[in-house]
């Protein structure tokens, strides 16, 4: 990591190991609840060490979720949509926001999938988490398809981007940041 907690000039968590390591080394490697920002690189990166580091992309397919790496290269979840709105919660109108998804990852499995806001995204455009919103668990379907509405009443400012994270709850391996979303 940087000497500068304010910078850090590599990424936030890296999850690496070489080729050599396969298959079962830097694995099951849980990354929840924490604040992660402010870095050059990725918030969360898993790269294997003779590929430069990066975004490493969902492989979709099936099996999805089938290669190998650095916390089994666990896919990351895909926001379609993040807004705020207003809910009927307890018999009052509640500012909300509202998070919407999917994932595709290793079928008939359960995740934990964790959701964040920060003032920007990372300049890839995919996510890091400054502020932990809270997570739900989801269950892929036998295609290893899952999708997703998560409500905070936690405050997000219009225009910050909100970003999620997959663990598989079985091996423990969690994903990268997915893309960023804007709250509109």
């Amino acid at each position: 990591g940087g000497s500068d907690p304010l910078m850090n000039t590599l990424s936030g968590v890296e999850v690496q190991f070489a080729n050599t390591d396969l298959p079962s080394k830097a694995t099951g490697n849980r990354i929840l609840s924490n604040s992660i920002y402010g870095n050059v690189r990725l918030g969360i990166d898993l790269n294997f060490t003779n590929n430069p580091p990066g975004v490493t992309d969902n492989d979709l397919d099936p099996p999805a979720d089938s290669d190998d790496g650095p916390n089994h290269l666990q896919n990351f979840p895909e926001i379609t949509s993040a807004r705020r709105t207003t809910r009927l919660i307890g018999g009052h109108r509640r500012r909300v926001t509202l998070v919407r998804g999917k994932l595709n990852s290793e079928a008939a499995k359960n995740y934990r999938v964790q959701f964040f806001s920060s003032p920007t995204a990372d300049p890839t455009g995919f996510g890091e988490g400054k502020s932990f919103l809270g997570e739900e668990i989801v269950s892929t379907n036998s295609s290893g398809e899952a999708g997703f509405t998560f409500i905070t009443r936690k405050r997000v400012p219009m225009g910050h981007a909100v970003t999620a994270t997959a663990t598989n709850q079985s091996s423990g391996d969690t994903s990268e940041f997915s893309h960023a979303k804007t709250v509109s």
